[in-house]
């Protein structure tokens, strides 16, 4: 127990440590000018992996597109998308049409930290990357070359790394160990 604390600690000292250089300064004096107090000097934040840390420091995740597979096998985008965006067709052997690219790519939703554990994320990725039509993959497809698809079933459910997990446009992404009905780990907002 003691050795658990002292890398909690640990672990909270390098966190307030890396977040000094984004903190504010110091309340001046009286009557100083109020010009460069809140800079940081943090630069611009990117969408690396670094850059991203400069934004939160907390678990690593990582986002992927929600789409279906309707009973024939085929894949849509989810059905209550709004603009006439819900039950697109997407053909997983050639690029979807750019609408249906657009709402599948605007189906995005963040993993929860259970699948970004590094004994787990390697699976995960094995997982999801099996759903990714290999027409997506290319370069002309700009939308969705290089993604992961969480692909739900009709009942929007489906199974990741030993996990249940149903999705629901009023309740978002619930995360279940596999086969129990009652115990929930995640429930996410609805986001999609």
């Amino acid at each position: 127990m003691d050795t658990a604390l002292a890398a909690h600690q640990e672990t909270l000292a390098g966190q307030r440590w890396r977040a000094q250089t984004f903190r504010i300064d110091e309340v001046r004096r009286p009557g100083r000018s109020l010009v460069g107090w809140i800079d940081a000097g943090v630069g611009d934040a990117d969408d690396s992996r670094s850059g991203r840390a400069q934004v939160r420091d907390g678990e690593e995740s990582f986002e992927v597109l929600v789409v279906q597979r309707r009973r024939d096998g085929t894949y849509a985008t989810l059905p209550w998308l709004e603009g006439g965006l819900g039950g697109l067709e997407l053909p997983t052997e050639a690029i979807p049409a750019p609408r249906s690219a657009w709402a599948a790519a605007a189906s995005a939703l963040r993993l929860p930290y259970h699948f970004c554990r590094p004994w787990l994320i390697d699976q995960v990725i094995d997982e999801l990357e099996r759903f990714c039509p290999a027409a997506w993959q290319v370069k002309e497809s700009h939308t969705l070359a290089g993604e992961l698809f969480l692909v739900l079933d009709e009942d929007c459910q489906t199974r990741l790394a030993g996990f249940d997990l149903r999705y629901t446009q009023t309740d978002g992404l619930e995360v279940l160990p596999a086969e129990t009905k009652d115990v929930r780990l995640v429930k996410s907002d609805a986001g999609i």
